[in-house]
């Protein structure tokens, strides 16, 4: 389970790496000193960023169920080796 636990801190620290990163391509898009090459790839890095955020959300819920299976079956193994 531990391997699940640092999983799972591992991608929401790098959500959270990528939800600053927004703020910062948002703030490009609207900067007037930005040529229309930098506004457009700065949408782009966003969108891709977003997509990137998506992906993560869902591995996370995916491991999280993979993590509460792992507690059950070591529960249960718990239980079996404490009756014998």
């Amino acid at each position: 389970m531990a391997d699940a636990d640092e999983a799972i801190a591992d991608r929401r620290h790098e959500i959270a790496r990528l939800e600053d990163s927004l703020v910062r391509r948002g703030f490009r898009v609207v900067d007037e000193s930005a040529t229309p090459q930098e506004r457009t790839q700065a949408v782009v890095d966003a969108k891709q960023a977003g997509e990137r955020i998506g992906r993560l959300k869902a591995e996370i819920a995916q491991l999280e169920k993979d993590r509460a299976r792992y507690q059950q079956e070591l529960d249960a193994y718990r239980t079996r080796v404490a009756t014998r």
